[in-house]
């Protein structure tokens, strides 16, 4: 992946594909930028999160067996992501989101449409977690927003 410099806007960046390799990397940067941030103690947090995609397709799985979305895991002040979503993987925070759902979410930023379509989606079933996010070392909202003008709208 090629980086982007400090001045791009979001007119000019290059987008990534949700999920895919480099759409992670970039992701794993950023969440790495906000961890460097975190005070200390946060910094230094194991700290794992699950997020699969339900319906995606095909060309999102990296084998069979496995499926779409990553794993993230913070350790020693490091973030890594791994892609794929294994039937064993375990983490005290795990998302489920049906693809459309996830699609549409990924391209609003944090505010009364995020929130609105987030509820309309959990109502209908598309997405399901057990944990709470608000334990993070990080702020999944800032990541979110930090990746919005990075996301290829699909």
């Amino acid at each position: 992946m090629t980086e982007e410099p400090e001045t791009a806007t979001a007119f000019h960046r290059r987008c990534y594909p949700l999920g895919g390799p480099d759409w992670l990397e970039k992701f794993q940067q950023e969440a790495q930028l906000l961890l460097d941030k975190a005070p200390g103690a946060m910094r230094n947090a194991k700290w794992s999160v699950i997020e699969q995609f339900d319906n995606a397709p095909a060309k999102t799985r990296t084998a069979d067996g496995v499926e779409a979305g990553y794993v993230m895991t913070i350790h020693g002040g490091k973030v890594a992501v791994r892609p794929g979503v294994r039937p064993d993987d375990k983490a005290p925070v795990r998302i489920t989101l049906d693809w459309t759902a996830a699609c549409e979410l990924a391209g609003l930023p944090s505010g009364p449409e995020l929130r609105a379509a987030t509820a309309r989606h959990v109502k209908a079933g598309r997405i399901r977690s057990k944990g709470d996010l608000a334990t993070a070392p990080i702020s999944f909202p800032d990541l979110h927003d930090r990746m919005v003008s990075w996301t290829q709208r699909p």
